[in-house]
């Protein structure tokens, strides 16, 4: 069975995107299958991140949930290195096996969108988010995916609940400005209410000499859901301007070694629930 987990940031620039696509590529580095949707219409950056070029898209999770193309159709299969990141070249998943680096991992892509027209299609209404649930689980399926990471856009708007509500972990990413701390709390419980049955907060941006005993309590007593990683604040992260993925250009740094963990947890959980469904002999 497939472990699904949306990644939300109350506002725009928390990181989220870039948690999402580190987690996806680390898994894959780690031997899981995985996928991982952009699902932020309004601001789609996955493609950036995966080295992804426009011309290589064909289709896209839009055209999915507009009924233009069959979702398998309009996944990228991208190979995930080890050092710096260095993608193979992607191709549509309906396609082939793709020629792999060496030591090169799987990981398939669907992007938001693949042109620059969107603002001028119609837009999403619930009949068409309605697909999302029971068409990327069987998508998921097809694939044999260990771990599908949907990565959500910022804020609280339809798509986010539609995904959130078919997700098994909620990942909620937040710097500590109290901004985002308060306005988190409103998805939280909103994914209490949704009975996601995981919720989990990644900390970003961690300023130097925090306490991470009294972030994990503030997160505890604030949200009552447990820290799933805290990320310290890494200027080359900003120094890389989205063009690649910064787990695999710095291995090494306690950025990376956190989302590891965050990574391995995740793994964990998709063998707990794998474990759960098979029926007793």
């Amino acid at each position: 069975m497939t472990l699904l987990v949306a990644v939300n940031a109350f506002r725009r620039g928390t990181g989220a995107t870039h948690v999402a696509a580190n987690l996806a590529a680390l898994l894959a580095q780690a031997g899981q299958r995985v996928g991982l949707i952009d699902g932020d219409f309004l601001a789609p950056s996955q493609h950036f991140l995966l080295n992804v070029m426009p011309d290589q898209m064909h289709g896209s999770l839009h055209d999915y949930l507009l009924g233009y193309a069959d979702l398998q159709a309009v996944t990228i299969d991208v190979s995930i290195s080890g050092a710096a990141g260095v993608m193979a070249e992607p191709k549509g998943a309906e396609s082939g096996a793709p020629q792999r680096a060496p030591g090169s991992r799987p990981l398939y892509f669907v992007p938001s969108t693949a042109d620059a027209t969107f603002s001028e299609r119609r837009p999403l209404t619930d009949g068409d988010l309605d697909r999302l649930g029971g068409g990327i689980q069987a998508w998921a399926d097809r694939l044999a995916l260990d771990i599908l990471i949907v990565d959500t856009p910022a804020g609280i708007d339809k798509e986010t609940l539609f995904a959130t509500a078919v997700c098994d972990f909620l990942l909620v990413v937040l710097t500590l400005d109290q901004r985002e701390v308060q306005g988190s709390s409103l998805m939280i419980d909103l994914a209490r209410k949704l009975m996601v049955p995981q919720v989990g907060v990644v900390v970003n941006k961690a300023p130097v000499g925090y306490s991470r005993q009294s972030v994990r309590r503030q997160i505890a007593e604030g949200y009552g859901c447990d820290v799933a990683a805290i990320l310290p604040y890494a200027d080359e992260i900003a120094a890389l301007e989205s063009r690649s993925l910064f787990a695999c250009r710095y291995p090494d740094h306690p950025a990376t070694w956190a989302l590891r963990q965050l990574a391995d947890a995740l793994r964990t959980t998709t063998q707990q629930v794998s474990e759960q469904q098979v029926e007793p002999q």
